[in-house]
């Protein structure tokens, strides 16, 4: 099955991204308000005995709860490929993505994004040159979305449908 590991948004935090990212229109499709969360790895598809070890590493995940920011909008790609709310912490975050990565890496297990980690929100894909993307991003550079406590990270499961895939929390890591 289709995983990765993420940390859950606060439904008010959901609902302020959500309705910044319902102001765009032609050429994106934007992300289901319930979908949106932070990834920390993408690990594609897993047999049933590798989420038995992904969550046995998950359970060996060392940390506290700590505060963070969802600030702003921004992009990757040139052009514009993904559209995403910016989150911000004092590393606490980063700390986590390098833990989950090197437990995953002693078991054989290696994440499927090898770019840089960066922490945020994906609002929308764009999926052709979309009209107005640069003032909504300009709109939103400063927006204040709200901040959070972290203290859970979770294994899920994507499940594609005709409407968007559905997500499906199979394991949560309280700290």
């Amino acid at each position: 099955m289709r995983t990765f590991i993420a940390i859950d948004l606060p439904e008010e935090i959901k609902e302020r991204v959500y309705a910044a990212s319902a102001e765009l229109h032609s050429g994106v499709t934007t992300v289901a308000q319930n979908n949106l969360h932070i990834t920390l790895q993408f690990l594609g598809e897993k047999s049933k005995a590798q989420l038995i070890d992904i969550e046995n590493t998950i359970k060996a995940v060392n940390s506290t709860p700590f505060l963070v920011s969802v600030y702003g909008v921004s992009y990757f790609g040139k052009p514009a490929r993904v559209i995403f709310a910016n989150v911000a912490d004092d590393s606490r975050i980063a700390y986590l993505y390098s833990q989950i990565s090197v437990r995953l890496a002693a078991i054989g297990i290696e994440s499927i994004d090898s770019r840089k980690f960066v922490p945020h929100i994906t609002m929308a894909r764009v999926k052709h040159p979309a009209c107005g993307l640069e003032d909504f991003i300009s709109r939103h550079a400063a927006t204040k979305f709200g901040s959070f406590e972290v203290s859970c990270i979770a294994v899920k499961k994507s499940t594609p449908s005709s409407h968007g895939p559905v997500y499906e929390t199979l394991y949560e890591r309280k700290f």
